[in-house]
């Protein structure tokens, strides 16, 4: 039913697309080639390769919290607190995330988001004094996971031409889809093998892949303005 409500209000909204999307005459497979071209092979491998290490972490968190917190002493109905505010904090913290990012830059703010990912990790890891202070920490990694895919996503399609950007969110979202299967399957192994401290461990490995991804696509992000606007200078120069 919900399918079919959000089927019905896309249908009803009125979406255009840039003039240069209508504009070009470049095949599917001439608009991904396009991605790799004038330096843009290093943007797209940083933008694959932390959406898989964010999804791993992301979704493993979301199938095994519950049973990684029960296995640390929490009774279930706790397990399952834990489990509503990393879910909570992610509806919550992807508003003031997309706030931030429309002021500050995406590609910034993905790199705090996946920041608060890795510090939420480690403080479960650590060993919380207080039911208060872990549910903190699970809720950073809510904030931290949930928004640092959409901001990833966000920088990838502001990083090319109009026309490549369904090509690059393409890209990025099976990615994702590949650390959506990997983080679960590999939790599920590092719980069987050390219990929860096997999947706090992996899911910092893969938290602190993805925040050093991030900073990389970050540095590529801002590279690209810049020699952006060193080539936009030239032209004034040259039309002057």
């Amino acid at each position: 039913m919900m399918t079919l409500v959000i089927l019905v209000v896309i249908l009803s909204c009125r979406i255009s697309e840039p003039k240069e999307v209508h504009a070009t005459h470049l095949t599917p497979s001439q608009k991904f080639a396009a991605l790799f071209k004038s330096g843009g092979s290093i943007m797209v491998l940083f933008v694959a390769l932390s959406a898989v290490t964010n999804m791993v972490t992301w979704l493993g968190l979301n199938v095994w919290l519950a049973e990684s917190m029960k296995g640390l002493g929490f009774d279930l109905t706790t397990a399952l607190l834990f489990v509503f505010s990393l879910t909570g904090a992610a509806v919550l913290g992807s508003f003031i995330a997309a706030a931030a990012a429309d002021r500050f830059g995406s590609a910034s703010v993905t790199v705090i988001c996946a920041a608060l990912t890795l510090a939420g990790l480690i403080g479960i890891v650590a060993g919380p004094k207080s039911l208060p202070t872990a549910l903190l920490f699970v809720a950073l990694m809510g904030i931290g996971g949930h928004s640092t895919q959409n901001l990833i996503n966000a920088t990838a399609s502001g990083s090319v031409v109009a026309h490549s950007r369904g090509t690059i969110l393409g890209l990025t979202n099976a990615m994702a889809f590949i650390g959506s299967f990997l983080g679960p399957t590999l939790g599920g192994t590092a719980f069987a093998a050390n219990g929860p401290a096997g999947v706090f461990g992996l899911y910092i490995v893969s938290a602190a892949l993805c925040l050093l991804l991030c900073s990389g696509l970050y540095v590529a992000k801002r590279s690209q303005t810049r020699r952006a606007a060193v080539s936009t200078e030239e032209r004034s120069w040259a039309v002057g």
